[in-house]
């Protein structure tokens, strides 16, 4: 990358390297081969999420979002022959780290007593919510001040938090690309089984305040929360491996923010494979995490808005 070279030329650069170089046509094709099989059999939602609650799941998850992970990292390693990096210590525990945070995040076994002694469903559902969306300041962001000084490069910003790259009405005109698009999904009945993440009328008189009040409470936890996701999938793999693995750091984490997707309706999970690739991209442009932090935390609260916009339009007929 120069240093007049614009996103726009760095991404059509990028591409056309990895079109060129057609070993990514082969993740491609393994992504649709494990999205096929999780969507026909729906596996996710019917086998792994049974474990969610007990510990045996952390094991479960990891072993999955490895599958996702490893081999196509083996797969891109062999090609571009770098094997060797597999023998590399701070590679693997890194990788490791972060698929060890995810599949603790991905379960709830330690929260279960706390929520079997809630006195009613809505306050279980509450601090459910509240919780889930708030475990990742535990299992990435207290561990990620200690890890943070052994990957980051001399120039980087604090947690890889900048804008000096891209300008901020650049971001949010792409936001504004993507609301749009998330209108018209919005419709679609998968979308709104799923959304909005928060169901205000679910905490309706919880502890006497407004389920208004507990809405706006969650969404702050909520968009937090995605800082930490940007942290762990194009700070660490991506910004914190790149100096070691080089160009093949991105796929891998496309691969494993895609299967993160699973639970979720089959466009997200295509969706994100895109999504995915192109922030990995933005964050090697900009040495930073913050525009796909705007971008998430952005999309995730239109998602929301808009699945509470279809519920609420009936009242107003």
């Amino acid at each position: 990358m120069t240093q007049n070279e614009s996103f726009g030329q760095f991404l059509k650069k990028s591409i056309l390297q990895d079109v060129k170089d057609n070993s990514n046509a082969g993740v491609l094709l393994y992504l649709c081969f494990c999205i096929f099989l999780n969507y026909y059999f729906n596996i996710e939602n019917t086998l792994f999420s049974t474990y969610s609650s007990k510990p045996i799941g952390v094991a479960v998850y990891f072993l999955f979002y490895a599958v996702a992970y490893f081999p196509v990292m083996f797969w891109l390693l062999y090609r571009s022959q770098k094997l060797f990096l597999l023998k590399n210590k701070y590679f693997f525990w890194l990788s490791a780290g972060v698929i060890l945070s995810l599949s603790l995040s991905a379960t709830y076994f330690y929260l279960t007593p706390l929520l079997k002694s809630m006195p009613d469903d809505k306050t279980e559902y509450l601090i459910r919510k509240l919780l889930v969306n708030g475990r990742n300041i535990v299992f990435v962001a207290i561990p990620a001040l200690f890890i943070w000084k052994y990957v980051k490069e001399k120039d980087d910003n604090f947690f890889w938090f900048s804008f000096r790259r891209i300008k901020l009405k650049t971001y949010f005109s792409w936001l504004f690309l993507m609301i749009i698009v998330i209108a018209f999904v919005s419709l679609s009945t998968s979308f709104q089984q799923v959304y909005p993440s928060f169901k205000p009328n679910m905490t309706k008189n919880v502890l006497n305040i407004h389920h208004h009040v507990w809405f706006g409470i969650y969404e702050l936890i909520y968009g937090f929360d995605f800082i930490w996701v940007e942290f762990l999938f194009r700070g660490i793999l991506v910004l914190g491996l790149y100096r070691i693995v080089g160009k093949e750091v991105l796929m891998p984490m496309v691969s494993l923010y895609c299967f993160i997707h699973f639970g979720k309706p089959i466009v997200e999970s295509i969706s994100s494979i895109v999504g995915g690739y192109f922030l990995g991209i933005l964050s090697l442009y900009t040495r930073s995490i913050a525009g796909g932090s705007i971008l998430h935390i952005g999309i995730a609260y239109a998602m929301d808005f808009f699945a509470l916009l279809w519920i609420l339009l009936p009242v107003f007929k």
